[in-house]
């Protein structure tokens, strides 16, 4: 991040290895961004965080700063009939997304998808979440290893 002239503090949290930080964003939103602990004996269950997406008023300076100031790269761009930008995708590693905005009325978040390897992993994070009384809502498509299903 040196170079970029980004605010950021360090965390010492268990999920993440030395190192780890937190940035905030033009609009408030706190990110973290870290090296996944090594948990050793963890037995739980498989999955990662593929992307994370949310609604914003100001898309514009909110991509500017994620790409200029954090080193995320545009991989694409929804472009409405009079050629006003209304998503776009950003990138951190070979991903088509990691992060990605859309033009919108509010500045919340939207939505966070996770990869894993089988149909029924899904399931059982379901379950899982279930049993722990977390709300959870599975989209219009789930994305096991590449293939879309459509629910």
């Amino acid at each position: 991040m040196s170079g970029r002239d980004l605010s950021y503090r360090t965390i010492d949290d268990p999920m993440f290895g030395p190192g780890a930080i937190v940035i905030t964003d033009p609009q408030g939103r706190r990110l973290a961004f870290g090296v996944a602990a090594q948990a050793g004996d963890y037995a739980g269950l498989p999955a990662r965080l593929q992307h994370t997406v949310f609604q914003t008023t100001d898309l514009d300076n909110v991509v500017r700063f994620y790409v200029e100031k954090v080193g995320f790269a545009i991989s694409d761009e929804v472009v409405d009939a009079d050629g006003t930008v209304m998503v776009v995708f950003t990138r951190s590693d070979d991903e088509h997304h990691t992060l990605a905005f859309f033009r919108g009325s509010n500045n919340e978040w939207d939505h966070h998808c996770y990869e894993t390897s089988a149909w029924n992993d899904i399931r059982n994070w379901g379950d899982r979440f279930a049993a722990a009384e977390v709300p959870i809502f599975l989209g219009w498509v789930a994305t096991v290893r590449g293939s879309s299903v459509p629910r």
